[in-house]
């Protein structure tokens, strides 16, 4: 494997980064066109797709599924906020599916633990407290917060366990901020749909939202390089 490619991949994905970053503050401080964020989505998807595709082809493949479902996470996740806007059903849809790929490429990188358990509960718990604070009125969409809301915490409690009762190494550090910085993006976003029209949530969850989209489309990239005890440890 050449120095040189991976120090090529660094550049990119730092390059791409920053250009995500640019375009989210252009959304959220300058000019609030949509189109910001559709390019950054955009971008997000192409970041992870050089990962998945360079990684693949120069670094270690053995972990080809694991970082496979990362891939599909981002992009479905992309697609939900694509259509979000339009279609809170299907957008919802689409955000817990793309958290499912998420959950699984998580267990191809560590193993079950029992304390999964503890946190998961712990987690989903603190969760459903959030989504029935009083004075949030969900109409016909109760149903779909609280489903929802347990995929996040599942994705979320499987991010912490990874990091704390596995293996505390770079790749587990970059996805539980991830999982953390989505949690608070969805959480913005519930109040800005169902409690307040305030603009202030919905640049919060965006200011949240893509900067997670980017350490799980660079994770790709992290585990690629990895050789060893990434894939199904036992």
């Amino acid at each position: 494997m050449s120095k040189k490619i991976k120090i090529a991949m660094i550049i990119i994905n730092i390059i791409i980064s920053v250009f995500i970053v640019i375009m989210d503050i252009m959304k959220c401080f300058v000019i609030n066109e949509i189109i910001y964020k559709q390019i950054a989505s955009g971008a997000v998807c192409l970041l992870a797709s050089i990962n998945l595709i360079i990684g693949i082809i120069f670094f270690n493949k053995k972990i080809f599924w694991a970082c496979f479902m990362l891939f599909l996470g981002v992009i479905i996740g992309s697609a939900g906020d694509f259509v979000i806007g339009k279609n809170f059903i299907l957008g919802a849809a689409l955000f817990a599916v793309g958290h499912i790929f998420y959950i699984i490429a998580l267990y191809f990188i560590s193993r079950f633990t029992w304390y999964e358990i503890l946190v998961s509960l712990c987690v989903i718990g603190i969760s459903l407290i959030v989504v029935f604070i009083p004075y949030v009125d969900y109409g016909n969409y109760l149903i779909l917060v609280v489903i929802y809301a347990i995929i996040l915490s599942l994705m979320l409690s499987k991010c912490l366990s990874n990091l704390f009762f596995n293996k505390k190494d770079l790749l587990n550090i970059i996805l539980a901020i991830a999982g953390l910085l989505f949690y608070f993006s969805d959480l913005m976003l519930m109040l800005y749909i169902f409690k307040s029209a305030d603009l202030i949530f919905d640049k919060l969850c965006l200011m949240l939202y893509l900067p997670a989209q980017i350490l799980f489309a660079v994770s790709i990239f992290i585990a690629l390089m990895k050789r060893k005890n990434i894939l199904l440890k036992k």
